[in-house]
């Protein structure tokens, strides 16, 4: 399932960078965007091996929801936004009868 979860990580990340590509028509702007998204989650797994030697003394193991929390970090780098809109989504779903 893990395996799948990558494939389909590398997958979009590939055709977003090619739909960059066709949009920006040049390679170095798409290059400097998406470059500029990896340090995001590569600060997360760098912190969660941090918490992990110093807690346990060894890094906490990647589990499903490690990888999904990855990703909702990548998206908050891309849009600052995705918070509020998350929230409102969810207050509106239970203010609603």
């Amino acid at each position: 399932m893990v395996n799948s979860f990558i494939v389909a990580v590398i997958t979009g990340l590939l055709l977003v960078f090619s739909v960059l590509v066709l949009l920006y028509r040049r390679l170095i702007s798409p290059l400097v965007n998406m470059g500029s998204l990896f340090l995001a989650p590569l600060g997360g797994f760098v912190a969660l091996a941090l918490v992990g030697l110093v807690t346990t003394g060894q890094p906490l193991p990647i589990s499903m929801l490690v990888l999904i929390g990855m990703l909702m970090l990548w998206d908050l780098a891309r849009d600052e936004r995705l918070p509020w809109r998350t929230l409102l989504l969810i207050w509106l779903s239970f203010s609603i009868p």
